[in-house]
């Protein structure tokens, strides 16, 4: 530093980049926390030059440390207390659009994937289900309130700890919240750090990208007793794309084809709409479709065909060469006494309903002589 100034002072400002560098936060002895040793030295020059210091003169030393983003800590990280509120899309049932499920089994589990080196417990504080069509329903039971241990991460290399803990059908009401179909989950959860104190001896330790993750996992065994469970599907349905000169047609039969793999019955509905999704029809307003024969072990072999006529007349017919396309709604319920030893019905990736359509049309045919 120069030399002050007869009656002033000078000054000297210097920032210093420390990154990379490795900081001791226990003290002088290794017995305190967050505490850093500072030792200073500070002498005078020997100019050879006559100087005056009187009592009045100082020498002022400030240093900070500032904006520390740590790549690394490792000690003792304390005791904490972390709340967690968040929700999670469960979109796996919105391919129903109404009804309800009556569920043989739903396993799921809280997974915590802990990238800290620290030991805790976790705690499901409240978890609800929401449906946009049967409102929501809260967990109860005894999983409730109760700890579950949360293992610490691995370090050299970085190791999660990975944690998980089962809610289902024996702790909880969990079947009947999955049950009314719901898009959303809502949970809160309380995670807490070090309860025994530093049981870890200062081995705790967290990185930059270390992080506390909840996952929420389900298994769900599709073998159900369905309530009204509608499903829908758009289709085209314009007659003039055939080629038949659709101006001639006066009347005739559409017939329904349905080969149903379920071992559900359904109600058929078909709603035909014009190119602005104005209805001009509902033709098969709850036909049912029969469902598909179980064999011995509970499973359907092959689908169920069902064949339905419908005729229409000449200004029926009017309306339905105006659609454009179609919205079919099948709506499945399993039987007040299922085949399947009167118990709950399996579904199986292999069966699907498909529906198709035939006709046989009039013509009214015009001569000039």
């Amino acid at each position: 530093m120069p030399p002050a100034p007869p009656g002033g002072q000078s000054t000297i400002d210097r920032l210093i980049d420390i990154s990379g560098v490795a900081i001791n936060l226990t003290g002088k002895d290794g017995s305190k926390f967050n505490t850093y040793t500072q030792h200073i030295e500070a002498r005078m020059d020997s100019s050879g030059l006559t100087r005056h210091i009187t009592a009045a003169d100082s020498l002022n030393f400030r240093y900070e440390i500032q904006n520390i983003k740590p790549n690394y800590i490792k000690g003792y990280a304390g005791r904490d207390t972390i709340s967690i509120t968040d929700t999670s899309d469960f979109a796996f049932l919105d391919i129903f659009k109404s009804g309800t499920l009556d569920l043989e089994e739903v396993n799921m589990n809280f997974e915590i994937e802990n990238g800290i080196g620290i030991d805790g417990e976790v705690r499901i504080n409240n978890l609800m289900a929401t449906s946009p069509l049967n409102g929501s329903r809260t967990l109860s039971g005894s999983v409730l309130g109760q700890p579950f241990n949360v293992l610490r991460a691995v370090d050299f290399p970085l190791v999660p700890g990975v944690s998980s803990f089962p809610v289902n059908s024996s702790n909880s009401n969990i079947k009947e919240l999955i049950g009314i179909l719901p898009n959303q989950l809502q949970y809160d959860v309380q995670v807490k750090t070090n309860l025994n104190g530093n049981n870890g001896q200062y081995r705790d330790f967290a990185y930059l990208e270390s992080a506390l993750k909840i996952k929420l996992n389900a298994d769900i065994p599709l073998s159900l007793i369905a309530n009204q469970l509608l499903l829908l599907d758009t289709i085209d349905f314009d007659l003039s794309s055939t080629n038949t000169n659709i101006e001639g047609i006066s009347d005739g039969v559409i017939n329904l084809i349905a080969q149903n793999k379920y071992p559900i019955e359904a109600k058929l509905t078909m709603i035909i709409y014009d190119e602005n999704w104005m209805v001009v029809d509902s033709l098969l307003p709850n036909q049912l479709i029969a469902a598909a024969e179980l064999n011995s072990a509970c499973k359907a072999d092959a689908p169920k065909r069902s064949k339905i006529p419908l005729y229409v007349d000449e200004a029926r017919m009017e309306k339905i060469k105006r659609g454009k396309r179609a919205v079919i709604q099948a709506d499945f319920s399993t039987t007040s006494a299922p085949s399947c030893n009167g118990g709950y019905v399996k579904i199986y990736s292999d069966y699907k309903l498909d529906i198709t359509f035939t006709a046989q049309f009039n013509y009214k045919v015009g001569f000039k002589f």
